[in-house]
């Protein structure tokens, strides 16, 4: 885009050159063409400025400088692409059964309390509510996580630890077993 404005103020100076030549010795045609020329220049010059104004890099104000904070920005900058669908779709996917499994956790209840029996009701409670408590406790430390290191890791990190999780969990035999978990 700036290279473009530079090409147009480039065969403007130019133009106007031949226009200041062109008046010396040349016919009233050659003048007026260079005059049509000359405005549609500074139309089309006028249009790109415009449309560079609009651009990401004048709107935001980060952006406008160029130090060593914003060349990440510049550099990790990904343009739509068509799939900001699929990532609605798998981060609704995911709320979906995360929060759904623990805010439904008095349904699920009963069937803990078939598998590991009546007896022990007090824990089966716990147990759920510990898992929403836990998530929430957690969730300023993963915050941090991710403005200190990146994304990436900590969603690499959180998938391994709830991976390991639900590997141990399958061995476990009581059910205060899970709470260490």
């Amino acid at each position: 885009m700036i290279s473009a404005v530079a090409e147009l103020d480039a065969a403007r100076r130019a133009l106007r050159t031949a226009e200041i030549g062109a008046a010396r010795g040349s016919s009233p045609a050659a003048r007026g063409v260079l005059t049509t020329l000359l405005s549609s220049i500074d139309s089309a010059s006028a249009y790109l400025e415009a449309f560079a104004m609009n651009s990401l890099q004048q709107r935001v104000p980060g952006l406008r400088r160029h130090d060593a904070r914003t060349s990440t920005i510049r550099q990790h900058y990904y343009p739509e692409g068509g799939w900001g669908w699929v990532v609605c779709g798998c981060a609704f996917l995911v709320h979906l059964l995360l929060t759904g499994l623990q805010l439904s956790y008095g349904v699920l209840l009963l069937l803990v309390l078939t598998v590991w029996g009546r007896e022990s009701y007090l824990q089966a409670v716990w147990l759920g509510s510990l898992n929403l408590c836990v998530s929430l406790l957690v969730s300023p430390a993963v915050v941090g996580l991710c403005r200190r290191k990146s994304t990436r890791l900590t969603a690499v990190l959180g998938g391994l630890v709830v991976a390991l999780a639900c590997l141990f969990t399958s061995f476990a035999t009581e059910l205060h077993q899970l709470f260490l978990r």
